[in-house]
């Protein structure tokens, strides 16, 4: 659902705080709130589609979204789960193609969506802010090849370890939605958390997860073959 009558002043206030935005200068931005759309989406709507036409960029001012792919025997993988000032889909506004991933909203999230052919246009106009687009990208693909990383040479209770301690500890997980997270099922995930707690690192109870030991943790999540 798009917000109507956003001011200005507040359209340019969430493009100062949206990542993608780092070094862009006052008068770039002042010219994109013009185009900006802000839109509310209700927990578990879809945000996008994997194959659907690329609208434009895409950055959280609240809420969180889930980033993920589905395999084709239907299981789903997410690949990351992003909360306020993150942006995502720049891949698709600067090399015209589709959408790459499918983006639901996990809660009820507020999003602005800046448009492909405005962002575009801006660049070519102001080549100098082309460094802060690239740095951008370059931390999509760190991000990228970390969790490569991680999937080829990492067993589940240390990669497990490692999202735990990427995770808020205020929230609840069930196994499933943790299952999901890193590309397995909720019996091994069930399996992990049990070696995780015997070693005191992580104390369950419901869908709380507790760290007791963060050190301990740590030392499962920097050493694959633990």
């Amino acid at each position: 659902m798009v917000i109507q009558n956003v001011p200005d002043d507040v359209k340019l206030a969430y493009l100062q705080n949206c990542r993608f935005c780092t070094g862009f200068a006052p008068a770039i931005l002042a010219d994109l709130q013009r185009v900006t759309v802000i839109r509310k989406y209700h927990a578990g709507e879809t945000i996008l589609v994997e194959g659907d036409p690329c609208e434009g960029l895409l950055s959280l001012i609240d809420g969180s979204v889930k980033l993920y792919k589905i395999s084709p025997t239907g299981r789903e993988l997410i690949l990351t789960v992003f909360e306020e000032g993150m942006s995502f889909n720049e891949v698709p506004v600067f090399d015209n193609g589709r959408n790459p991933i499918n983006v639901d909203a996990m809660e009820d999230s507020t999003l602005l969506l800046i448009p492909r052919d405005a962002l575009t246009r801006t660049i070519q106009l102001h080549p100098e802010q082309g460094y802060a687009v690239i740095q951008r990208l370059a931390e999509n693909l760190r991000n990228m090849l970390e969790m490569i990383e991680e999937l080829a040479f990492m067993q589940i209770p240390n990669r497990l370890a490692r999202l735990l301690l990427r995770l808020p500890e205020d929230h609840s997980y069930t196994q499933d939605q943790l299952a999901a997270r890193l590309g397995t099922v909720r019996e091994v995930v069930s399996r992990a958390l049990t070696e995780l707690e015997e070693s005191g690192a992580i104390h369950c109870h419901r869908r709380r997860i507790v760290i007791l030991d963060r050190a301990l943790l740590e030392g499962w999540a920097n050493h694959p073959g633990r």
